[in-house]
């Protein structure tokens, strides 16, 4: 991560004269010699097979398999074999067809089906919009929907695969301009065009440092201390008499459908459909709030006094270090 952040500061920063420091334009790893060889491409020609039947994909993979090296040994490489979701559904379900072979040959190993790259970063970036992507904060300075009319990216969309090069060169001009910003203030620096007082990498460092997201070291520690077969009790035990159930009105687990109130400072977070009076056709898609107090509270992305502690928390420091990281 130092690395690519590296390569962000370089690109749009200028240097201390006294920094020497070097940044590599590729991130190292175990093969990258054999990376710098020039791939041999091989035109394998078009597979005469239908390939949404269990059939089909079972003589596609016989063909695939020509190709698979062998070791010395007689064992067979892995070769990944790179698909769309469905078709990798398609093919571990020709595995399977296969499974009672006799030989490696026979079930279908050495094809390991393995999701596109494309499909792959669609799927992300599709959690990400899901998360941090709201009409709803439009008017929330420094969101992504603030950020996608401001800077006038008119042709994004929430769905991703149907305009997945706009989502990515939105993610990437965001991510650019948070690592610039978090830099500005690190360096103390009001422009791009001021020279960094940082080394950079030193800055990037600090940057990665300061999105990194905590892991809960002390929750880890007490699940790997806890002995085997010496179970605690729940807190959310029905025989503990102290214990009282810490959502809804009614404050009794029930069991039933529930759903949760919008407002980041609601004390109930979660309601009983039955004890709101909400039928299950009744959920609304957008937002919901327990109360018309609740509503008229919201707060969506800025800085929040109430959420249970006496510190005051800031969300807009949090939503932007997660849109970072």
């Amino acid at each position: 991560m130092e690395t690519l952040v590296c390569q962000v500061l370089l690109l749009y920063f200028q240097t201390a004269s006294d920094d020497d420091s070097s940044c590599h334009l590729h991130v190292p790893h175990r093969y990258s010699a054999e990376m710098r060889k020039k791939s041999r491409l091989v035109n394998m020609g078009v597979i005469p097979e239908h390939p949404s039947t269990t059939a089909g994909v079972i003589r596609i993979t016989d063909v695939l398999q020509k190709y698979v090296p062998q070791m010395e040994n007689g064992q067979l490489y892995t070769v990944p074999c790179h698909r769309d979701a469905l078709t990798m559904e398609r093919i571990i379900d020709a595995k399977r067809a296969r499974a009672a072979g006799h030989t490696k040959l026979e079930r279908l190993e050495g094809v390991e089906p393995v999701p596109q790259e494309f499909h792959k970063r669609g799927i992300m970036l599709q959690d990400t919009l899901n998360s941090l992507f709201d009409a709803r904060s439009a008017v929330e300075r420094g969101t992504l929907f603030n950020m996608k009319n401001v800077f006038n990216h008119r042709n994004l969309k929430k769905h991703v695969m149907g305009n997945f090069n706009h989502v990515d060169d939105f993610m990437h001009f965001v991510t650019d301009a948070m690592i610039c910003y978090l830099a500005l203030q690190l360096c103390s620096l009001n422009s791009l065009d001021e020279p960094l007082t940082m080394h950079v990498t030193q800055l990037a460092k600090a940057i990665v440092a300061q999105v990194w997201l905590q892991l809960p070291m002390t929750d880890i520690a007490d699940v790997l201390d806890a002995e085997v077969g010496s179970p605690q009790p729940s807190p959310f035990d029905d025989d503990d008499d102290s214990f009282m159930y810490p959502f809804c009105i009614c404050q009794e687990d029930k069991g039933t459908e529930m759903i949760e109130c919008d407002n980041l400072q609601c004390a109930g977070s979660w309601f009983h459909l039955e004890c709101m009076n909400v039928s299950e056709s009744g959920i609304p898609e957008g937002a919901w709030f327990c109360s018309e107090d609740c509503k008229s509270s919201n707060i969506s992305w800025s800085l929040c006094n109430g959420c249970g502690n006496d510190d005051a928390k800031d969300h807009i420091f949090d939503y932007s270090k997660t849109v970072l990281w």
